[in-house]
């Protein structure tokens, strides 16, 4: 059943979204999800995997995520919801649990249309948005008045705007954080990159551990801060964050980011070059994923977590991604070419596996 409901998105639904615009087709997507989402759930009620997901009672083991209990561990990464329209709607797709934005202190208007693109034939995709958004204010009087049915990540990443020096980065960051720390979110995660903006840089060292001590003293401990890392971080830079992710007690990392290598695409460089600059995401990334997870697990603290993210797509990415280490998973782009059934094929195929009877509470 579940192998049905993806062949026909990918032999009907996808051939027409793709048709579209990418970004266009993205907010058509996040409409029908908004109006369709009783279709979803009772899809979950079909397979067998409705007690796996979603806000209800469940008898089955959970998986522990930054103090938050999980009912299973594949997330919805940042990038899809970057303005949490979406929250009380991403359940219904049977995930675990969800992270919005990236956030940023002030509304941005990202970058020049079009700025998404897809590559089939890498199962890929290709963005330069440039952190588009609502600003931190306007996100936090939106989740006011939501419910929360699955546990809640909130993505933080400095403005992009070019008056917007990296000094002025913690601030920044900071004023996003103070805006939204009271919501009830399960963690919070800080983008120490991303390719996209005027900068398109790593934080240095030294600006990240300014950021970080502005963080903690407004945090006190109260939510679990992770930090996004991007799989083209330089050896050096990893191995300053590590230090300072222990000086700040930070809780874990999400590996990782989009990738602005290009290397081993079967796209072809005419049309690459054609789309110009942006972060890849997508299958190309699932080699160098594990590589960094493999990595963090055997360096990290006891205490702290990883959050695996970039070239997920099936029950078996999950399971190796957890069996290296990490404590969850999260995927977007895979949406994209599988369909919005995946993430319940995933769990019936971990299900069938017995997957779910070998695993207690973490």
């Amino acid at each position: 059943m579940e192998q049905l409901l993806i062949s026909t998105y990918e032999s009907l639904v996808r051939p027409a979204l793709f048709r579209m615009d990418a970004e266009e087709a993205h907010h058509l997507g996040q409409g029908l999800l908004k109006s369709m989402g009783w279709l979803f759930d009772l899809s979950g009620a079909i397979l067998g995997v409705s007690g796996l997901c979603g806000s209800g009672a469940s008898s089955c083991a959970t998986f522990g995520l930054a103090g938050a209990s999980l009912k299973n561990p594949v997330g919805l990464a940042a990038g899809f919801d970057k303005n949490g329209t979406l929250v009380d709607s991403l359940a219904s797709l049977g995930f675990g649990f969800v992270e919005i934005g990236s956030v940023t202190a002030r509304p941005s208007a990202g970058n020049a249309k079009p700025r998404l693109f897809r590559l089939p034939q890498d199962q890929a995709l290709i963005n330069r948005l440039g952190l588009n958004g609502d600003g931190a204010e306007a996100v936090a009087d939106r989740l006011q008045a939501c419910q929360f049915p699955i546990p809640v990540g909130l993505n933080i990443a400095k403005t992009n705007l070019p008056d917007l020096s990296m000094e002025k980065a913690a601030e920044d960051i900071a004023f996003s954080f103070k805006t939204l720390m009271h919501l009830p979110f399960a963690y919070v995660v800080i983008n120490t990159s991303c390719p996209n903006t005027h900068e398109g840089a790593l934080f240095a060292g030294e600006e990240l551990e300014l950021i970080l001590k502005a963080v903690s003293e407004l945090n006190q401990g109260r939510l679990p801060v992770f930090l996004k890392i991007s799989p083209d971080s330089p050896q050096s830079f990893l191995e300053a964050l590590g230090k300072l992710s222990l000086r700040y007690e930070i809780r874990g990392f999400v590996i990782g980011n989009t990738t602005v290598s290009r290397q081993s695409l079967k796209t072809s460089p005419k049309v690459l070059e054609t789309i110009g600059n942006g972060g890849l995401s997508g299958a190309p990334l699932y080699a160098n994923t594990c590589r960094l997870v493999k990595h963090f697990a055997s360096s990290k603290a006891g205490y702290q977590e990883i959050i695996a993210c970039g070239g997920i797509d099936s029950a078996a990415s999950v399971k190796e991604m957890l069996a290296l280490g990490a404590s969850a998973v999260e995927l977007y782009s895979a949406l994209v070419y599988k369909g919005p059934f995946l993430i319940y094929s995933i769990l019936q195929e971990l299900k069938k596996e017995g997957f779910f009877n070998n695993q207690g509470a973490k």
